[in-house]
């Protein structure tokens, strides 16, 4: 029998996915348990016409039907009326913000002179006090927006001071030429440079159209030296080791400058999954296998089921992220631990360099990986998950 393709259990999985690993509010947690016993029962009505089992369905829809089946909404917490609006999903966006914050960045993505400087940093200002008077005047805090929103307005709070402001206009002018030289040599790419300092994952972007090339980089960049950029326009259009701009950006002033920002824009981590708490995972991990002393990274879970790919540790935002696969009431304690574990080796031990070529998995990280207590049984677990998901 072919594949049944039934549309929007996917979706109708990851948005109760999100949802619960929040504190819902009595009618939302009602509405999401009515929505799921609708999609399951839409599922079986198809199966049963058709003479199918779940198993004929195709793997995405297969694992969002099994997740969907095994959420036990008796056990998701509840919010009360008065406490609410503390856990609700972020939900606020601030009209006219992004697109003020997009034309911000267009009017810095060159070096411009010190008069229109001045202008772009009084609007920015302005701004920046707005939306402050917004949240103050509804009651609302940061994390109660949209990502889009709460990073414009972290942003644009950040670069409304007047020496944050100067260092971003510094580094364009540094920046800019550097890498406008390097462009020249590849074919290809239009001689007309936008820079611009974002919040991004990854190192850079490099996007070209007709009528210019447009980099993006991490905003913490602006933190980098003439010789720094120097190897990062290297790495971007000449093929150069990454090894200096990686090094550059795990240490002290770009970490320190993405902690400040990020202090401004990020919502508290939400650990908690339906089956299994990443804050928690940490703890025990910290505790047995690290002696109780490492500071505690960015935790989050990822979005969308994925099928060998379990966690990974970005030194650059010091975030582990645990794939929302191993969130399931069939993956015990211990394999979640064991991804855990992993992932604070990558923090603990770095990254090792041979001739410019980066080594993560090295002899000694394999060696320490190999002294959780439960080795064996979670490689084999994590294994048979990778089968079962494919």
């Amino acid at each position: 029998m072919q594949k049944l393709y039934i549309k929007g259990l996917v979706k109708v999985a990851d948005t109760v996915r999100r949802s619960v690993a929040t504190r819902l509010s009595a009618e939302m947690k009602a509405r999401l348990r009515q929505q799921t016993s609708d999609s399951l029962a839409h599922v079986d009505a198809i199966l049963a016409n058709r003479g199918a089992t779940v198993d004929h369905l195709p793997a995405p829809t297969r694992r969002a039907y099994q997740f969907l089946s095994s959420v036990d909404f008796d056990r998701v917490v509840s919010t009360s009326p008065s406490a609410e609006h503390d856990h609700e999903q972020p939900s606020i966006t601030l009209r006219g913000v992004t697109s003020f914050w997009e034309g911000a960045l267009c009017q810095l993505a060159q070096p411009i002179k010190e008069p229109q400087a001045k202008e772009i940093l009084k609007s920015i200002s302005a701004a920046s006090e707005s939306i402050r008077q917004q949240l103050a005047s509804n009651e609302l805090q940061t994390r109660d927006l949209r990502m889009p929103s709460r990073q414009a307005h972290a942003w644009l709070t950040f670069f409304s001071v007047p020496e944050n402001f100067d260092a971003y206009i510094a580094a364009i002018r540094i920046a800019h030429p550097i890498l406008h030289e390097a462009l020249t040599t590849r074919p290809g790419c239009h001689s007309n440079l936008l820079l611009e300092f974002r919040p991004m994952s990854g190192l850079y972007r490099v996007r070209g159209n007709s009528v210019a090339t447009r980099v993006v980089l991490p905003t913490p960049m602006i933190t980098f030296s003439e010789a720094q950029f120097e190897a990062l326009a290297a790495a971007m259009f000449n093929g150069g080791s990454k090894q200096a701009i990686i090094e550059a950006a795990q240490a002290k002033p770009y970490q320190a400058f993405r902690v400040a920002i990020d202090a401004i824009g990020d919502a508290a981590n939400r650990t908690a999954g339906v089956h299994h708490d990443l804050a928690a995972s940490f703890g025990r991990v910290v505790r047995k296998y690290f002696s109780d002393a490492m500071s505690q990274p960015r935790l989050i879970w990822n979005r969308t089921v994925t099928r060998r790919k379990f966690g990974h540790y970005d030194p650059l935002t010091d975030t582990i992220m645990i794939s929302c696969t191993l969130d399931d009431a069939g993956v015990g304690e211990f394999v979640v631990d064991f991804v855990m574990y992993h992932e604070l080796l990558h923090k603990e031990l770095g990254t090792d360099w041979k001739n410019g070529r980066q080594s993560v998995h090295t002899p000694e990280f394999r060696s320490r990986e190999k002294l959780f207590e439960l080795y064996s049984e979670a490689e084999a677990t994590l294994s048979a998950i990778a089968r079962q998901h494919t």
